[in-house]
């Protein structure tokens, strides 16, 4: 998860100081734009990683905590956790970004007003979630307080950009979430394969998750394009100038 927040804190970064240029130029039309595709691009980020940490929770989980004093029922225990805190991903990269949309407007307290909404969500879902389940439950209360929390700033930005495409984005996430599922999917089965077939010692375990992870990125990308998300095609050109 920490990978996915740098992503999406770069792209923050990148974009901010061209929201602030277009609004000082008065330009709603480019802000609209932009603002319409930084919010796929985040999907497009944040979904497939989800998915992604949902179908390796179990060997990501071992991998890096099992050890020690740390054994199977912990291991359970913190996958469970992991899975349900990945609920609020999507949200997490949606805030942020447009929190410093309202920034670059100078609406600074609307992001920290959604921010004491978050919080108080939080609170209230943490009491009723904790008795039915657990230390999971808190994990969900967290993804669950700040998906609502970004969908009330993305309704607040909608209102001020009554023409931003919100069809669009329904049609991008429904594409995006269908194309992580199968995603996941593939990965899983690649990894059980894997495990199978090489074994499971850590070393091979390791092995394993990294060549699922570099399946289900192809994957993943194939299955966009063929889904046609505009902006994945965007996303594919920015990194090929990276690289050249």
């Amino acid at each position: 998860e920490g990978i996915v927040a740098i992503f999406i804190a770069a792209l923050v970064t990148v974009l901010f100081p061209m929201l602030s240029r277009a609004f000082e130029a008065r330009d709603k039309k480019l802000l609209t734009s932009m603002i319409e595709r930084g919010i796929t691009i985040i999907f497009l980020i944040t979904i497939p990683a989800s998915f992604g940490i949902w179908a390796l929770s179990g060997p990501l989980v071992s991998l890096v905590f099992e050890r020690g004093q740390f054994g199977a029922r912990e291991t359970f225990l913190t996958t469970s956790a992991l899975v349900f805190y990945c609920v609020g991903m999507t949200g997490i990269g949606v805030r942020m970004y447009l929190s410093k949309v309202f920034y670059s407007l100078k609406k600074t307290t609307i992001p920290m007003y959604n921010g004491i909404l978050c919080i108080v969500f939080n609170i209230i879902l943490n009491l009723i979630l904790v008795q039915y389940m657990a230390h999971a439950g808190l994990a969900l209360a967290t993804g669950l307080a700040i998906n609502i929390a970004a969908m009330i700033l993305y309704k607040a930005i909608h209102i001020r950009f009554p023409k931003m495409n919100v069809k669009k984005h329904a049609i991008d996430f429904l594409k995006i979430t269908a194309a992580s599922a199968l995603m996941a999917l593939g990965v899983n089965r690649v990894y059980a394969l894997l495990a199978l077939a090489l074994g499971d010692s850590r070393g091979m375990m390791a092995l394993d998750v990294v060549i699922s992870i570099v399946v289900g990125v192809v994957l993943y990308t194939i299955l966009i394009l063929l889904f046609r998300v505009e902006e994945m095609k965007q996303v594919l050109r920015t990194v090929r100038k990276k690289f050249r």
